[in-house]
């Protein structure tokens, strides 16, 4: 794997921090079933303008998996 990635929308982010992006999502679908773009933005402190670009990124690693306006947790996002 490379040192970083390219996130549509956002541009290259760091490989430590999409490792720490899996490290919360995987925290907050051990206690919840779903995920608001608000909540996303909350929990990464990002802005609306790189949260959603993130969400879809998510959505295509498999870590979530959107169902109308909210994300599920992913088949490749290990639980607990």
């Amino acid at each position: 794997e490379g040192y970083a990635t390219l996130v549509s929308g956002v541009g290259w982010v760091a490989q430590e921090n999409t490792v720490e992006l899996k490290s919360i999502l995987q925290t907050w679908f051990e206690s919840n079933e779903q995920i608001s773009p608000s909540d996303f933005k909350a929990i990464t402190s990002l802005t609306r303008k790189r949260a959603i670009p993130f969400l879809e990124w998510c959505d295509e690693q498999r870590w979530t998996r959107r169902r109308g306006n909210l994300r599920m947790r992913g088949d490749k996002l290990i639980s607990g």
